[in-house]
Formats: structure tokens, sequence, C-alpha cells
């Protein structure tokens, strides 16, 4: 018998355990599941309780399916149900692996979603790195007149577009550290070298949270997981 789905990772106990026991190898598994969820996920998509963990998406327009079986080596086997009794099988390595995956459940229609959310992400990635590329006092001189309410835009789920001075200013003080356990980042990005740290809001945009320095700090991938999901 198939084991019930469910998006709250603590009801798949061996799936929660493998994920916190394995967070290097799982780590491609949950930003596959964020970036998918945010335009696929349908009433019965949800973990399995497996080891190695296993998501599957249910796509409430087609009714179709998107599995992702996490792999011990950090990779991802992700298969795509394209009609009835056809299936495509794609190996995820890395992030572009997963646009590619993106790719094709957009256009076999598997969904009416447009990932508009993941492109976004691309440019406002650019936009954090021009930001940071920018003097300090250049920074401080926007936010003292930026908007604290980030704007929200409405596709199939509401988007915000976050201020990318104040990424920028969080990653700056913090200095390449990680201000919750206080480590080093855990690698430098391959595009530019400088440290890998993710800002997390404090209280998120979506509850009601500014989009301020006050409201964020810069975490590491483990710690920002364990915001999330500790």
């Amino acid at each position: 018998m198939q084991s019930p789905r469910s998006r709250n990772i603590d009801r798949k106990p061996k799936a929660r355990r493998w994920i916190d026991g394995n967070t290097e190898s799982s780590a491609l598994l949950l930003g596959a599941i964020r970036t998918l969820e945010a335009g696929y996920g349908g009433d019965f998509s949800g973990f399995v309780d497996f080891a190695p963990a296993e998501y599957r998406f249910n796509g409430e327009e087609s009714g179709g399916y998107v599995l992702l079986r996490a792999r011990k080596s950090g990779s991802v086997r992700a298969q795509v149900q394209i009609e009835a009794d056809e299936w495509t099988e794609l190996e995820l390595k890395d992030s572009g692996d997963l646009r590619a995956l993106v790719e094709l459940i957009t256009e076999h229609r598997l969904t009416d979603f447009d990932f508009a959310t993941e492109r976004s992400q691309a440019e406002f990635d650019e936009a954090v790195k021009a930001a940071l590329d920018d003097p300090q006092s250049e920074r401080k001189e926007r936010l003292k007149y930026a908007d604290p309410q980030a704007k929200k835009v409405w596709r199939k789920v509401a988007v915000y577009t976050r201020n990318p001075d104040v990424v920028a200013e969080v990653l700056h003080w913090a200095n390449g550290n990680c201000e919750e356990c206080g480590k080093t980042a855990p690698f430098l990005r391959s595009s530019n070298g400088t440290p890998y740290l993710e800002v997390h809001h404090r209280q998120q945009l979506s509850d009601g949270g500014d989009d301020t320095i006050e409201n964020a700090v810069a975490l590491c991938p483990n710690c920002h997981r364990k915001q999330h999901f500790g």
C-alpha cells in the first residue's frame, strides 16, 4: 500500500531522519521541492516516508505527476508523467538541471503555471550582485527611502519582490559568517567568489514582515533550513 503523502516532513519520520542526517545530499532535493511547490503542488503533493527522501507532486489541472527521489550522492532522480502511460526521467545534479526540469514541465503544459517565479529569482540574484558592487553609502541612501513593505505580485501564488539592497547590506555586515551558528560560509559562489549565505526574514514577508535590514539575517544553508524545517 502506498504511503500517504504529506507536505509536513515531521509526519514522515524516515524521510525526516534521512534529510537531517544527510544535509549535503538532501540540499538539491529541497531546492527542487521549493521551486516546484510554488507552481505545481496539487492537493495531494508531499513527502512519502522513504529513505532517501522522496517527494511526489500531483498537478491540480492535469492530474499528472512529478516524482523526485533523492540519491545518496546528492543528485535527484526526477520522473515526469508526460501522458497517462508515458514518463520521462531526468537526473538532476545542479540548478541547471533543475531549470531543464521546469522547462520540460512547462513545455508539456503539465501545469498552467509559467514558472515566472524562478525567472524572477534569477533576475533578483543579478540585482543583489549589482547592489553588492555598489558603494555601501549608495545602498544606505537608497534604503533611507525604500518602502519597508515588499511589493506583492499576483500570479497563481503571491510572490514578493524583495529589495536587493536589503539583501546586499545584510550580507555585507555578516562578512561571510552565519549569524546563527557563527561559522564561515560553507563555500564561495562560483559566479563571483563571494561567501554563500542566504538571507532569511525573521518574520516572513507572507506573514506581514517588513523587507528591512532589521528583519533580516544572513544564514548558512543548514541554519536557514533549520529555521524553516526545524
